[in-house]
Order: C-alpha cells, then sequence, then structure tokens
C-alpha cells in the first residue's frame, strides 16, 4: 500500500473550516457550492485518513470554529434536496440527453457531509457540543434508518433501462448513509452521559431507537446472499463476498448495533428513562433468539444484554409514567420546509437552468474541479486491497488508459463496459 498522504495539513483544514458557512437550498448547484462541496469533500478524506494515525486535527478545528451545528445543517439541506428537488429534476432530465453526473455528484454531497459527521462524532464531546442540533442530527438518523427498514419490504430499481441508473444510484447513496446513521446514533449513545435529557427521550422514547435497531437485527440489511449462494456484507463503504470460512464472523456493522443496543438496554440513565410496554417488550425479547454461542463468544459483554432480556420476559411492563415532559423539538429541517413550502418545482426548474444544464465549457472546467478534488493517487492510498473490475467484480490488473479512474481484468470487459463509462470517461479526461 502506498504511503499514508495528506488532502489537507492542519494549518490549510483549519482555514477551510473557518471558511465554511451556511449553504443555501436555493444555491445548490452553483459554484459557490461547488467550492463549499470540495471543501467538505476534502475534510472527509482527511478525517479518513487520520484514523490510523488517531490524529483529530479536523474535530478540533470543527471544535473550535463552532462549526458542528454548520455541518448538521449542510446534511439537512442535502436530505431535503434530493427529496424534494431531485424528483423533479430527474423528471425533466429523464425527458432531455444531458449529462446527470452533476445531479448524481449533487446526490453524492449528502454521503459525502455523513461521512464527515459519522468521523466526526467519534469523538464523544461532538456529541456534546453539538447542543440542540444533536436533535436534528437524532431525527435525521431516524428518518434514513426508518426508510432503511421499509425500502427491506420493497423491490429494488433493477430495470436495465438507462433512465433509471440516476434512480437507482441515488437508492445505493442513501443505503450508504443509512449504514453511516448506524455509526452516528452509536457514537451519540456512547456519549450519554453528557448529552441532554431531551436528547435521551427523543433516541428513547419519541423515537424508540431500541425498537427500531432490533428490527434491524431481525432485516440484516447489511447482508444479503446471491444466487450462487456466495454471502455479501457491506463493509466500508462497499459490498465484499465473504470466503466460506469467515460467514460466521459478525459484520462490523452488525456489532455496531449491538454496542447500541447494549448502551441503550443496561446504561443507567436509558433504564430509567425508557418506557417498557407489551409492544416493545415483545419486539425485544425476539433479540433471544441471535444470541447464541457463537455470538458471545464474539462479544462477551452480550451475556449482560442476554441476562437482561431473561429477566425482561418474566416481568410485567410497569405501568405507564405520567411525569410532565417538556420536551425541546427539532428546528432545522422544520425551519427549511417553512422556508420553501410551495416554491420546490420553481427552484427545480431554476437549478436545472442555471445550474445544471451545462455547456461543453462548463463540464471540462467541471471536470477539472472534481479531478483536484478526488486525486485518486490520494484515495488509492486508502484503500489496501486490489482493485475490481467495473464490469465484472474480478481482481483487476489493467486501468482506462483515458481517464486513470476505472479498472478492468480484461479488454472484453472494457469494452462491454464502455457504454456506461464513456461519459464520465470523457469528461475526467478532458484537458
Amino acid at each position: 500500500m502506498a504511503a499514508v498522504q495528506h488532502v489537507l495539513l492542519s494549518t490549510e483544514a483549519e482555514l477551510l473550516v473557518k471558511a465554511l458557512d451556511v449553504s443555501s437550498l436555493e444555491k445548490v448547484g452553483d459554484k459557490r457550492w461547488w467550492n463549499r462541496h470540495d471543501m467538505l469533500e476534502k475534510l472527509n478524506i482527511q478525517s479518513i485518513m487520520n484514523i490510523p494515525s488517531n490524529s483529530c486535527f479536523i474535530t478540533e478545528n470543527l471544535l473550535t470554529h463552532g462549526k458542528i451545528s454548520l455541518v448538521i445543517n449542510e446534511l439537512i439541506t442535502s436530505e431535503i434536496w434530493s427529496e424534494r428537488i431531485f424528483p423533479i429534476l430527474y423528471h425533466e432530465m429523464s425527458q432531455k440527453d444531458q449529462s446527470t453526473l452533476p445531479v448524481y455528484m449533487t446526490l453524492f454531497h449528502e454521503a459525502t457531509v455523513a461521512g464527515l459527521v459519522e468521523s466526526v462524532f467519534y469523538y464523544k464531546e461532538v456529541s456534546e457540543e453539538a447542543g440542540d442540533f444533536l436533535l436534528d442530527l437524532i431525527d435525521y438518523a431516524y428518518r434514513k434508518l426508518t426508510k432503511l427498514i421499509s425500502k427491506q419490504h420493497c423491490e429494488s430499481i433493477t430495470q436495465k433501462d438507462p433512465k433509471n441508473d440516476l434512480l437507482k444510484q441515488n437508492e445505493d447513496i442513501q443505503f450508504t448513509i443509512a449504514m453511516k446513521c448506524i455509526s452516528i446514533i452509536k457514537y451519540i449513545c456512547d456519549a450519554m452521559d453528557s448529552i441532554t435529557l431531551s436528547a435521551i427521550t427523543r433516541i428513547l422514547n419519541t423515537h424508540d431507537f431500541p425498537y427500531l435497531l432490533s428490527q434491524l437485527i431481525d432485516l440484516a440489511p447489511w447482508k444479503k446472499r446471491k444466487e450462487n449462494g456466495e454471502v455479501e456484507i457491506f463493509t466500508d463503504n462497499k459490498w465484499v463476498i465473504v470466503p466460506k470460512d469467515e460467514t460466521h464472523l459478525l459484520p462490523k456493522i452488525e456489532g455496531q448495533v449491538w454496542l447500541t443496543l447494549y448502551q441503550l438496554l443496561l446504561h443507567p440513565e436509558a433504564q430509567r428513562k425508557y418506557e417498557y410496554n407489551l409492544h416493545r417488550k415483545t419486539q425485544l425479547l425476539k433479540l433471544r433468539r441471535y444470541l447464541h454461542e457463537l455470538l458471545l463468544d464474539q462479544l462477551p459483554y452480550l451475556s449482560e444484554v442476554q441476562r437482561f432480556l431473561e429477566n425482561l420476559s418474566v416481568m410485567d411492563p410497569p405501568p405507564s409514567k405520567q411525569d410532565l415532559i417538556i420536551e425541546q423539538i427539532p428546528e432545522v429541517r422544520n425551519k427549511l420546509e417553512r422556508m420553501y413550502e410551495g416554491r420546490w418545482n420553481k427552484i427545480a426548474k431554476t437549478q436545472l437552468q442555471q445550474n445544471f444544464t451545462m455547456s461543453s465549457k462548463d463540464m471540462k472546467e467541471h471536470a477539472q474541479r472534481l479531478a483536484a478534488t478526488y486525486d485518486l493517487d490520494i484515495l488509492e492510498s486508502l484503500i489496501d486491497e486490489a482493485p475490481t473490475c467495473s464490469n465484472c467484480q474480478n481482481e483487476a490488473t489493467k486501468r482506462c488508459s483515458r481517464c486513470q479512474n476505472e479498472w478492468y481484468c480484461s479488454r472484453p470487459c472494457q469494452v462491454k463496459h464502455w457504454s456506461k463509462h464513456k461519459e464520465l470517461c470523457n469528461i475526467l479526461s478532458a484537458k
């Protein structure tokens, strides 16, 4: 693996963090917005690169300059854009023959910001410093995970119609974001000793995360079995095939769900605040069937969860608490929804005309900006396994000679994939 490189030095990161400002939904896709995307992407990549060395200067700068709330605001703005503006844009663009790459990158922006949030919330002091915006982040994670659960009961977009490519890409992006939300909620729960009562109440009773996470254990969306019997798990933002002799090992994401359940069921504050009823008790007791010897060998402390559930099984749910609770309500999403209510179509059509309908010159400038942000040599320093073929997913040894972006195992695979790769290749190789 190549030596670890830096996208940003500490001083450069501080300058970028200080320059971050609040974004506007109306301005998504303009030049200033793309500059902000570049800054956030570089901060995100560097925060990932800092993990092996336990360096946290990205987090420190965001805390020092009071930008945690701004990043959460950016995340929710991106969510609203993908829900409200993107469907209108897609409908308009599906009737025209034009590049969808800028729209795809705008959708991907939400995953970029979610990745940055995931990496910085690893540090407990971030949950404490987030203040009232922590409630908005908890709500955001809840929305993503409930949608993930509902998607498990629906068919994915699998049609070969090219018009559906962007929808499928968005579906994949939203799945990746939901996986990041599992980590985000885990890190927030790890800081339960220092977060506000409103945040604890929202996690436990308003959104009932113990119930929600137990449903995720049932569905295991991070694991799937292919038609040939191979098992795939989602790890490090991609699907990987699990060797047959390792299928018994606990996936990292599933381990995070169990860790979060451990906190939510056994933390003293959670036990005082969580309101058990028959419905919740019935769902939580379903977890017992997963607490077998193989799992307990890998996560021994789950034996405490097992004992707790056995005790819960013979207890009657206590009567509902009648305490008066003044609950704080998150404001970011509601404020944005009210601000732009009734203007979604106008904003979408304006953005399509001004920001997403690009001339050849604009596309080249856009490609140069992307190439500068996503430096391939630096990104490859983060990858410790062999590249895979973009067509058949086997190990690859050859690279597209024009853009240097896609890998292939053979010339026939490259030819087969050309129709999908052509547009991006032309853009990335533009001078």
